[in-house]
C-alpha cells in the first residue's frame, strides 16, 4: 500500500490496465464505520471470497476516488460499480 499512496502523491491515476488490473468490483457501495472507516457492498472478482455479488465489509478504506471509481483499502485495490444509492432509484425507477 505505501507503494500505490507514493505513487499517487506523484500524480499516478489508477487505471483499469494498471494498478486497478486484478482489483475485484464493489458494487452498490457505501462508506461505513468498523469501528475505523471502510465499505460495505457486493463484492464480484474478489481473491479469496468466490461469489457475484458477495456482500462483504472491507479492510480499512485508505482512498476513495469517485472521479476515477475506485478506492484503495488497507489489502487492496477495488473498482467501484454502482453506489448504493442507485438501489432506490433503479426500484422506482423499474
Amino acid at each position: 500500500m505505501l507503494a500505490d499512496l507514493k505513487a499517487l502523491r506523484a500524480g499516478a491515476i489508477p487505471t483499469e490496465d494498471g494498478m486497478l488490473k486484478d482489483a475485484p468490483v464493489l458494487d452498490y457501495w457505501v462508506r461505513g464505520e468498523f469501528p475505523v472507516t471502510c465499505l460495505v457492498g457486493g463484492v464480484a472478482g474478489h481473491p479469496t471470497l468466490p461469489g457475484k455479488g458477495r456482500p462483504i465489509r472491507t479492510s480499512d478504506l485508505w482512498l476513495l476516488s469517485e472521479d476515477h471509481s475506485c478506492a484503495r483499502t488497507l489489502s487492496r485495490w477495488y473498482r467501484l460499480g454502482r453506489p448504493f444509492e442507485t438501489v432506490h432509484e433503479e426500484t422506482v425507477l423499474s
